[in-house]
C-alpha cells in the first residue's frame, strides 16, 4: 500500500472515482413495521413523556397497521473528520399507506390518537427486530392520497437543545462520569450512559467557560470525548456509548467480496479536518505550541489550528502528538454511494455497528484490488419497494494508510444473562464468541438454573474467547423446575432440553405450521409452567408449511382505446386484448381474477398466462414488449366488444401503481402461450400476516411498453374466447397451513 499512497498524496487529490459493480438483488423490504411509544393511562404531554417521573414507566411500545412505502435514516458524523469526529442529530423519514387513518394526527378514532404528536417516540422495526429510534417532529396525512409521513430526529438531536443554566460545579474529571453527572443535573430520564470499562474510565480537560443559561448538555459531552480521543452516541437501545478513535472494534463488517454488494463505491483524498498546528497550554506552565513537523502539509493546504488555550487537556503533549499523527495529512475517506444487504444477516450487521468499527473493503472489479479497512463513523440506511440500501461513512487515517497497520482483535458486547436460564445463557454467550463457566450456589428462592450474576456484566466490550463468569440457582431439595422454551427450536436441540431440566418426553404430535420441518411448535404444559421434577412433558412438532399450486381464470377483462381523435372509448366482452398503437388508436387492456389466498402464509411464486390471438383488431409490432401493472381503483369492463365512449371503461382506464410494474417481451407467434412473472404484483394483495401488501386486489392491466412506438403492438385472447385453455390465468404457487 505504500506506493499506491506516494502516488496519491504527490496528486494532492485522488479524486472521486467510482467502478461499475455488477447488480445485486436487494434485500426485500417485507417485514418493515413501525411502533409507536403509547401512554397506556391516557394522554401524555412532551414534558411528562421525557422528563416526568411516573407517566414514563407505564407506557409500552404499540405496532401500527399501515403500509410503509418507504423508509429512511441516518446517524452519526456526516464528515470525516478523522479523530475530531463526533456524531450529530440523526434522522428519520417515513412514508406510509394508511387507508384506515390510524396515523392522521385529525383521527381522534385512531388507537394511538393520544400519543401522535410531536415529541413521542416512534422507531422502526424489521422481522420484529428493532433498527432505529426517533422522536417525532414532523407528522403529515393527505386525505386524498391516503398517504403520511413521519419525521424525527434522534435522541442526540434531543441532547443538542438541552442546557443547564450554568456550568456545573466541581464536575467527575473522567469521561464517563462526566457524561452521567450532566445527565442526572438535566433529569434526562430516557437516557442511561454505559458502564466504565475494565481498563478504566480517561481523564477530560476542565468545562468550557459559557455564559449563563448556554451551558449545552451534547456540546459538554463532546468535548470531554474529544479530551479523551473518543467517539460519543446515543444507540437505539437510548444507552450514551463512547468508543476510542485508538481501537476501533472489527465485527467482520465487510463491503465487497464475500460480503455486502456495493453498487457503488466513491472514494477520495481530501484536505477536509487537516490539523497541522495543535495550540495547547502546558498545566503548570506558560502557553505551549504544538506543530507538525512536516512541512510539506502545510505548504499544500496551509496552516490549520487547533486552539486549545481555552481548555486544559490531560496528557497534552500525548494528545497533540495524537491528534496530528492522524490528521497531518489528508486522510482517505470512503463514501460507499449505494450498498445493499441481500439478507436478514447483513442488515442487521450494519445497523448493529456503533460507533467507531472497523469496515473492510474488499473489492476485485479494480485492478489492482481494493484492499483497506475504514473505521466508520456513520450509516445512512433507506428501504422503498425495491428493498434495502445504504452508505457508510468512514475514514483511514494517514497513519494507518502509509503503514498499513494491523487491525485490532475483534471484540464483541456481553450479553445481559443474569435472570435467564443457564440454556438460554449458554447460547446467548456462544452466539457472540465468548466462553461460559458458571457455579452453583443455593437459592431456594429462584428457578434451577437461573443465572444470578455474571462476570464481565453485560453491555462492555471484550475480546473474542474472552470467558463469561456466572453463578446459577440450585435448591437445597430440588422439588420443581420450568418447562423450558423450546418453540422454534430443532427437536433434538428441543429433547435434550427438556430431559436436562429434569423431566421428561411425553407425547410426540405433528402439524402442519409456518415455522420449518422439525422445529418445536408448543409444549403441554406451556413453557414457564412450574411442575414437578421429572413430569412428562408432551411436544408438538412442525412438519413444516404445504406448497401447492393454485389457478383460476380471468372473471373478467376490458380493453379501452383513444382514436386518433382523441375521443376516449372502451370496450367489455370482447374475445380479444390488443396491446399498443396500432391504426390511430391506442389500445389498453385490463384483466381481473379472483385468487385463492386462503389459509396462505407464504406467495412463492405468480405467473400470468396469456395466450396470443390471431390478430383481430391488430398487427404484432416488431418487437411487441408490454407493461404489467397493479391497478389500484375499481372497474367494471363495461357490454359491448365495440369500443365506444358509452361503455363503462374508457381510456386512459382505471388508476394504476408503477410501483413492482413488470416488463416482459412478447412472441410473435400466434396462439402461442406467453408466461409473465408477476410474484411482486401478485404480493400486494396478500395479508399482511403472509407477508404481503394487504391490498385489495382490483386486477391488472397490460399496456405497450411505449405507446407511442407501433413495434411494441402485440394480442391476446380475453376469458370471453370460445376456447377454454386460450383464457387468461393466474397461476399461484403459495405455501399453506
Amino acid at each position: 500500500m505504500s506506493t499506491s499512497a506516494t502516488v496519491r498524496w504527490e496528486e494532492g487529490r485522488w479524486g472521486e472515482d467510482s467502478w461499475p459493480i455488477p447488480t445485486n438483488t436487494r434485500l426485500g423490504f417485507d417485514g418493515v413495521g413501525i411502533q409507536i411509544w403509547a401512554n397506556s393511562p391516557g394522554f401524555a404531554r412532551w414534558g411528562e413523556a421525557l422528563w416526568g417521573s411516573g407517566v414514563w414507566s407505564t407506557q409500552t411500545w404499540i405496532s401500527v397497521s399501515c403500509q410503509v412505502l418507504e423508509a429512511q435514516y441516518s446517524w452519526g458524523a456526516s464528515r470525516a473528520l478523522g479523530l475530531l469526529s463526533q456524531a450529530q442529530g440523526g434522522t428519520m423519514q417515513i412514508r406510509t399507506y394508511d387507508p384506515d387513518r390510524v396515523l392522521d394526527p385529525a383521527n381522534q378514532s385512531s388507537p394511538v390518537a393520544l400519543d401522535l404528536f410531536p415529541g413521542g417516540y416512534l422507531r422502526v422495526t424489521y422481522q420484529s427486530s428493532v433498527l432505529a429510534i426517533a422522536i417525532l417532529d414532523t407528522i403529515e396525512y393527505s386525505t386524498a392520497t391516503k398517504e403520511g409521513m413521519l419525521g424525527g430526529t434522534d435522541p442526540v438531536g434531543v441532547l443538542s437543545n438541552v442546557s443547564l443554566e450554568e456550568p456545573p460545579a466541581n464536575p467527575p474529571t473522567t469521561l464517563r462520569a462526566f457524561a452521567r453527572f450532566l445527565v442526572t443535573a438535566a433529569a434526562l430520564r430516557y437516557v442511561t450512559v454505559e458502564p466504565d470499562p475494565p481498563e478504566g474510565d480517561p481523564p477530560i480537560g476542565e468545562p468550557v467557560e459559557t455564559p449563563l443559561g448556554t451551558y449545552k448538555i451534547w456540546d459538554a459531552i463532546v468535548q470531554a470525548s474529544i479530551d479523551a480521543l473518543n467517539f460519543a452516541w446515543v444507540g437505539p437501545d437510548l444507552v450514551m456509548r463512547f468508543r476510542s478513535h485508538g481501537d476501533p472494534v472489527d465485527r467482520g463488517l465487510q463491503i465487497g467480496l464475500d460480503g455486502i454488494a456495493p453498487l457503488e463505491l466513491v472514494t477520495s483524498s481530501t484536505a477536509d479536518g487537516i490539523i497541522n498546528d495543535v495550540i495547547s497550554k502546558d498545566i503548570s506552565g506558560p502557553q505551549t505550541t504544538y506543530h507538525v513537523s512536516d512541512a510539506e502539509s502545510i505548504a499544500r493546504f496551509g496552516r490549520h489550528t487547533l486552539d486549545r488555550t481555552t481548555r486544559k487537556v490531560p496528557n497534552h503533549v500525548q494528545w497533540a502528538d495524537r491528534v496530528l499523527a492522524d490528521r497531518a495529512r489528508a486522510s482517505l475517506e470512503y463514501l460507499p454511494a449505494s450498498i445493499v444487504p441481500t439478507t436478514p444477516a447483513q442488515l442487521a450487521q450494519l445497523v448493529s455497528m456503533q460507533g467507531i468499527e472497523l469496515v473492510r473493503v474488499r473489492l476485485d472489479e479494480v485492478t489492482p484490488q481494493l484492499n483497506v479497512d475504514m473505521r466508520s463513523i456513520g450509516l445512512q440506511m433507506a428501504v422503498d419497494a425495491e428493498g434495502w440500501r445504504g452508505a457508510v461513512l468512514g475514514y483511514q487515517s494517514a497513519v494507518q494508510w502509509e503503514e498499513d497497520t494491523t487491525p485490532p482483535p475483534v471484540q464483541v458486547l456481553v450479553p445481559q444473562i443474569v435472570g435467564t436460564l443457564l440454556s438460554a445463557a449458554t447460547a446467548a454467550v456462544q452466539a457472540v464468541g465468548l466462553v461460559l463457566v458458571y457455579s452453583e450456589v443455593i437459592s431456594d428462592g429462584t428457578p434451577v438454573g437461573t443465572v444470578l450474576s455474571q462476570e464481565p456484566p453485560a453491555a462492555v466490550y471484550v475480546t473474542v474467547g474472552t470467558t463469561v463468569t456466572a453463578t446459577t440457582a440450585i435448591h437445597t431439595v430440588v422439588t420443581t423446575v420450568p418447562v423450558p422454551n423450546v418453540t422454534g427450536v430443532a427437536e433434538a436441540t428441543a429433547s435434550a432440553m427438556i430431559t436436562g431440566a429434569g423431566l421428561v418426553l411425553g407425547a410426540r404430535t405433528t402439524a402442519t405450521n409456518a415455522l420449518a420441518a422439525g422445529l418445536v411448535i408448543s409444549t403441554t404444559p406451556a413453557a414457564g409452567t412450574i411442575v414437578a421434577l421429572g413430569s412428562s412433558v408432551a411436544y408438538l412438532v412442525s412438519t413444516g408449511p404445504v406448497r401447492v399450486t393454485r389457478s383460476v381464470v380471468s372473471t373478467k377483462s376490458a380493453l379501452v382505446a383513444r382514436s386518433n381523435t382523441g375521443t376516449n372509448l372502451g370496450a367489455g366482452a370482447a374475445t380479444d386484448l390488443p396491446v399498443g398503437l396500432y391504426g390511430g388508436y391506442i389500445y389498453r387492456s385490463l384483466v381481473e381474477f379472483v385468487p385463492n389466498f386462503a389459509n396462505v402464509t407464504k406467495l412463492v411464486s405468480a405467473t400470468l398466462r396469456l395466450q396470443t390471438s390471431t390478430q383481430v383488431r391488430i398487427a404484432f409490432g416488431s418487437s411487441p414488449k408490454v407493461r404489467v401493472q397493479r391497478i389500484t381503483t375499481a372497474w367494471s369492463e363495461g357490454t359491448s366488444s365495440t369500443p365506444s365512449a358509452s361503455n363503462a371503461v374508457v381510456y386512459p382506464g382505471p388508476s394504476r401503481t408503477s410501483t413492482g410494474e413488470v416488463v416482459a417481451a412478447v412472441t410473435r407467434s400466434e396462439n402461442a402461450t406467453q408466461d409473465i412473472d408477476v410474484t411482486a404484483l401478485v404480493n400486494q394483495w396478500l395479508p399482511l400476516a403472509a407477508g404481503g401488501g394487504g391490498l385489495v386486489n382490483r386486477g391488472l392491466a397490460i399496456i405497450a411498453y411505449t405507446e407511442s412506438n407501433t413495434s411494441y403492438t402485440t394480442e391476446f385472447d380475453s376469458d370471453d374466447f370460445a376456447t377454454a385453455g386460450s383464457r387468461p390465468e393466474l397461476i399461484i404457487v403459495v405455501e399453506t397451513v
